[in-house]
């Protein structure tokens, strides 16, 4: 498949979606948006957590940017 006939099958217009037809998703609930949930938590599952960023010319800012720590 070339990528042109790619493109042509991806293209969707807001014409194509019928919104009536598009299930209903309730709100999350608060205690689901702040993490505070019953929500079953992967035991043992070791988590990312970023104390720091070292950013180098990242945007305007030239040189050596150093971010953090990040903490409670």
């Amino acid at each position: 498949m070339s990528q042109h006939e790619l493109g042509e099958s991806l293209a969707v217009t807001t014409q194509d979606i019928d919104i009536e037809m598009l299930p209903a998703m309730a709100a999350p609930t608060a205690s689901t948006v702040n993490g505070t949930g019953s929500g079953k938590a992967e035991v043992g599952k070791p988590r990312l957590i970023i104390t720091q960023m070292v950013l180098e010319n990242f945007k305007s800012y030239a040189g050596r940017q150093v971010i953090g720590p990040f903490h409670r």
